[in-house]
């Protein structure tokens, strides 16, 4: 077995993990970043749609923003945590500017945003590349493909965690003061791709170590799609790039339908849209990619 200690250990790679080891190493500690994958590469960040939602005071009603997002949960969230997160999202993006991702400006340097009081726009595919180079940057250590499968916990604390490297498959042991557990979420395995990234790791080691658990039969809401659909999370990367969808007619979709599309493809939308195609005898409903 392979003894690691670091004051900080981040699990996992993407946004979250990126963000969690920045900040710890700001703060004057040593950070070891692990994931099971590569920074930057791999994960469901680097997977993002293109588009960022950002509550930008002077320009979106807070009081709004809330509400909207309850009625969108189905009020199943913690309010306070939806009150903290539109407080806090502006500042991070900012953040995320500083690091180097690529948001898109206007002429004035101005955020771009799809529709009026819409998401923020940014390339997809640069946004983990630029916070890879700033974790970097700040000498963060980072260990890839090494898959932790459980956490050391002794006297009722987390004291560090084990794994397996997946290339060598020695076993390593990481000893630290911190453990940061940022290693994503978890998805109902089904057609829609995308779930392979979302394995639940993190909850399910934070479960058999004793952790507290909430809000997950929410945050599994988003992960029940139609039994016959074959798309799903991150299609807004492809659409944002020039991907259409067709029926059997070769009616462009999102054309069509764009009255109702007014900011972005919404997944919410366009599966009733394909319910409808269907039942209007237009199936099968295809991505191109032809662009």
């Amino acid at each position: 077995i392979t003894n690691l200690t670091t004051d900080v250990l981040v699990i996992g790679a993407g946004i979250g993990g990126a963000f969690a080891a920045l900040k710890a190493r700001e703060g004057g500690s040593n950070v070891l970043v692990v994931d099971k994958g590569r920074m930057g590469r791999t994960g469901c960040s680097v997977f993002t749609a293109g588009i960022m939602n950002a509550i930008i005071p002077g320009e979106d009603d807070m009081d709004s923003s809330f509400w909207d997002t309850m009625e969108r949960s189905h009020y199943m969230v913690d309010p306070r945590r939806i009150k903290q997160h539109i407080q806090d999202i502006y500042p991070l993006i900012l953040e995320m500017d500083r690091y180097g991702v690529p948001f898109e400006r206007d002429s004035q340097r101005k955020f771009v945003r799809a529709g009026k009081g819409g998401p923020l726009k940014f390339r997809s595919v640069d946004i983990m590349e630029a916070m890879r180079k700033a974790v970097i940057a700040k000498g963060i250590k980072l260990l890839s493909r090494l898959c932790i499968t459980g956490l050391i916990v002794e006297n009722e604390r987390v004291q560090g965690a084990v794994g397996f490297d997946m290339e060598k498959g020695d076993f390593h042991a990481i000893w630290a003061r911190a453990v940061i557990l940022a290693s994503g979420g978890c998805r109902y395995k089904g057609l829609a791709p995308g779930h392979r990234n979302c394995t639940g790791d993190g909850i399910a080691m934070a479960y058999r170590s004793g952790a507290i658990m909430c809000v997950e039969e929410y945050d599994n809401l988003s992960s029940i799609f139609i039994s016959s659909c074959e798309t799903g999370p991150g299609m807004n990367v492809f659409v944002r790039h020039g991907a259409k969808f067709y029926n059997r007619r070769n009616e462009d979709l999102i054309e069509k339908y764009s009255y109702l599309l007014p900011t972005k493809v919404d997944i919410n939308i366009l599966f009733p849209i394909f319910v409808l195609e269907v039942k209007l005898g237009n199936s099968p409903i295809c991505m191109s990619l032809n662009h």
